[in-house]
């Protein structure tokens, strides 16, 4: 299968911050939690989704992946497990649990590896933030998501942290509506889809 014939090279983008839709890489999520649908099956599903992000090319991972097949195995299954992480912390914050520190350790390890590949280059028109020594590295879109849920949890935009009310969903967003009254990750998706259900479940409720 070709890199952008994958479901996941087309995956929506709804939850406002990098860490949330690298989150929503599944299609939904059970009551307990677990992902429903799951889009990050293999290697080259991560590097679709890092294409889709703008943080890879896309050809160049896939022949690291290719020259180190054992290598791209174990950054898939940090993958999944960051993006666990990721989901069980945010829903933590969500309903106002105390995070595991099991969780927050492993986005530690992941937050620090990514702080090695950080440093400030000279650009316009200040200094700027660049990532450095990944050209042989088949994690180097981790680094990115590792640094936007450390950023996101440690800010005090936690506040407008949600979690999807549709059917079998479970999707993360953050709300920067006007009233922040944003229920669900999309209208078109699970807003419409829930109406629709109310309004049958009204309707057999009436007869």
């Amino acid at each position: 299968m070709r890199l952008f014939d994958r479901p996941i090279a087309n995956a929506k983008f709804v939850g406002g911050r990098l860490c949330l839709d690298f989150v929503n890489t599944c299609t939904g999520r059970t009551e307990d939690g677990e992902p429903i649908g799951d889009r990050l099956l293999e290697y080259a599903d991560l590097v679709a989704w890092a294409v889709r992000a703008g943080l890879e090319s896309g050809p160049a991972a896939l022949k690291l992946a290719v020259n180190d097949p054992a290598e791209a195995v174990r950054v898939h299954d940090r993958a999944v497990s960051l993006r666990e992480v990721c989901y069980r912390l945010v829903r933590a914050v969500i309903h106002q649990k105390t995070p595991a520190l099991s969780d927050v350790g492993m986005l530690n390890q992941e937050w620090i590896e990514a702080l090695r590949h950080r440093s400030l280059a000279t650009g316009e028109p200040f200094l700027q933030l660049k990532w450095t020594g990944g050209d042989h590295r088949l994690d180097r879109m981790l680094w990115a998501v590792a640094e936007s849920a450390a950023h996101l949890l440690s800010s005090p935009d936690t506040t407008r942290l949600r979690e999807c009310g549709g059917p079998d969903c479970g999707w993360l967003f953050e709300d920067i509506s006007r009233n922040h009254s944003r229920q669900w990750c999309d209208m078109q998706m699970c807003g419409n889809l829930t109406k629709v259900r109310r309004f049958r479940e009204r309707k057999s409720q009436e007869q």
